[in-house]
């Protein structure tokens, strides 16, 4: 049960695919960290409201606009200036391989 937000399929381990989460209209991510382990997170960020993106080579979220970064696992802010974290989405595999905000 949820909202459908895409296929597992197109979230490579160890990377991300983005999405708008159906809840708060905001731009979002899921990230696969490892095989099978789906976390998803708003990707507005907390200091000024810029937009991050994953980088896969540091498995981090990384704002464009002042340089904040954030934990790929978590969402914990790492650096600031950003004093907290991104907002985590709850998000389950279903049987038929799709993803779901719950």
């Amino acid at each position: 049960a949820g909202w459908k937000i895409g296929a597992a399929s197109v979230v490579p381990v160890g990377g991300a695919a983005t999405f708008q989460d159906p809840k708060s209209g905001d731009p979002a991510a899921v990230v696969q960290p490892e095989a099978g382990t789906f976390v998803a997170f708003d990707t507005v960020c907390p200091h000024q409201g810029c937009v991050v993106a994953y980088s896969t080579q540091v498995q981090r979220f990384v704002c464009p606009c002042h340089g904040s970064q954030f934990n790929g696992r978590t969402g914990a802010v790492l650096n600031g200036p950003a004093l907290t974290g991104l907002g985590r989405i709850s998000v389950k595999k279903g049987p038929d391989g799709q993803l779901y905000v719950t």
